[in-house]
């Protein structure tokens, strides 16, 4: 009887590939023998989205500064607190080659920060990016020289920028020329729900602007006057309602996976509370 040895290397790996693989699962790939071990190791890890803690952040720094997988990883949630803000720093120095990162503002500026002043900048694939605690964080990357000489470079080609915070009065639009998504929360009564699209108004190519909320109605329905107000302030505005029905972290994978994400995922009828 044919076994899974019997697969050609290209028929496996396409097989393997066209699921969408989560950190759990490439473990557990990478355990069944050495030929899924070798076959796997490097070729999976562009399309994983992987997420570190704490209390995962020292071993995981020890991982890909020993195993040269760092350079094929290209999306990356990290957020292990001020403490192991260094071993954050050098997980992200390492790997070169991210497309999509989330993380602190301690580790973004880290990042925009190299440990030596005249090293050059390395992560010119990264595009979209995911801010933890963003409040008066932009004032400090305005300014291109040290402490942060890569501030410019880096803003300057991010794409994507969701930013889990409503945004904040000192937001810097002229750091992000090259923005067509953005993305923040809605806290209502608060500069999210008045300030917020004056704001992104220098975005020369800003094409959407996504406002996440808890504050809906428990059932979809008809659309109440307020959220129709929010949808005619500017027709590139989507509401999106996270909670049961979403989930950040879930939807941030789906870029990794090309599946429903915070920019394509249906945003319902709910109406806001």
């Amino acid at each position: 009887m044919p076994s899974i040895d019997d697969v050609p290397n290209e028929v496996l790996l396409e097989i393997v590939k066209n699921d969408s693989i989560s950190q759990a699962m490439y473990r557990s790939y990478l355990l069944v023998n050495k030929r899924f071990h070798g076959l796997l190791k490097f070729e999976l890890l562009p399309n994983i989205p992987i997420r570190i803690g704490s209390t995962e952040i020292s071993s995981f720094l020890k991982f890909v500064t020993t195993s040269g997988m760092a350079p094929h990883i290209r999306y990356l949630w990290i957020n292990a607190g001020p403490k192991k803000a260094t071993h954050v720093a050098r997980v992200i120095y390492a790997c070169t080659n991210l497309i999509g990162l989330a993380c602190s503002k301690i580790a973004l500026f880290a990042l925009c920060a190299p440990p030596e002043e005249d090293q050059e900048f390395a992560h010119t694939a990264l595009t979209e990016l995911t801010l933890f605690g963003s409040f008066q964080c932009w004032a400090t990357l305005e300014t291109p020289r040290p402490p942060h000489p890569h501030a410019e470079a880096l803003c300057a080609q991010i794409t994507h920028l969701r930013l889990q915070d409503a945004i904040s009065r000192d937001f810097a639009a002229a750091l992000f020329p090259a923005l067509t998504h953005f993305a923040s929360s809605l806290y209502l009564g608060g500069i999210g729900d008045v300030g917020s699209v004056a704001l992104l108004a220098p975005l020369p190519c800003l094409e959407q602007i996504v406002y996440s909320t808890y504050h809906w109605s428990d059932a979809p329905g008809a659309l109440d006057e307020k959220t129709i107000d929010w949808l005619e302030k500017d027709p590139r505005i989507r509401l999106l309602f996270l909670g049961t029905d979403a989930c950040e972290f879930d939807l941030w994978c789906g870029r990794a996976w090309n599946e429903s994400c915070i920019w394509t995922k249906d945003t319902g009828e709910r109406s806001i509370l």
